[in-house]
């Protein structure tokens, strides 16, 4: 039977690369488009990474390598969720704050360290599909886990609290279409990756 997850993760690379560009063309003057687009590149580059992570053939070293680039996007993905919130949610008060940046990125700097020296990644098992990494027993991994839920979490928060105080109907509708389709990717991702 062949593999079919490489040509699945290219495909996703491809819709997320394409989204990103989009965004970037319909007004990459606005903050929030270029953030929406950071993003969605975060997603590209784990999908595009994890197409080698699912090739049988290739060496563990290989593997590690590819993952720990990965690891920028799925690391940094949920700084740039809760980035993307404060925008569309107009929290002009924290992004005007000179704090909040350094604040939201120095985590995902010091995860992407920790997954580079293997402290969160521990290691990688040969599967007939590809490689599966795994998960290291360490406060890293656990420091790392609740930092995504809790970025995400937020950010889904302040985008729910916006659609229920909105009038704008517009914005209401999109603010539904973010939390329904962000809570279906977290929850399978959660169950597919943690549980």
């Amino acid at each position: 039977m062949t593999n079919i997850l490489p040509f699945l993760h290219f495909l996703a690379f491809l819709v997320y690369f394409y989204l990103a560009v989009y965004l970037l063309s319909k007004n990459s003057n606005a903050l929030l488009n270029r953030v929406c687009a950071a993003f969605l590149c975060c997603f590209a580059l784990w999908s595009f990474m994890l197409i080698f992570l699912f090739i049988p053939g290739t060496l563990k070293e290989t593997a590690i390598f590819f993952d720990n680039i990965a690891s920028v996007g799925w690391i940094s993905l949920a700084s740039f969720f809760l980035w993307f919130a404060l925008i569309f949610t107009n929290q002009k008060k924290i992004l005007n704050k000179k704090i909040f940046y350094p604040m939201i990125f120095a985590l995902p700097v010091l995860f992407i360290y920790q997954q580079w020296t293997g402290l969160i990644t521990v290691d990688y098992i040969k599967k007939s599909w590809g490689w599966a990494g795994i998960w290291s027993g360490s406060i890293w991994a656990y420091l790392f886990f609740a930092y995504f839920i809790t970025f995400i979490t937020i950010g889904l928060f302040l985008i729910y609290l916006y659609k229920v105080k909105t009038d704008n109907l517009y914005e209401q509708k999109q603010a539904k279409i973010i939390l329904n389709t962000a809570l279906i990717a977290l929850i399978i991702s959660t169950i597919i990756e943690v549980i």
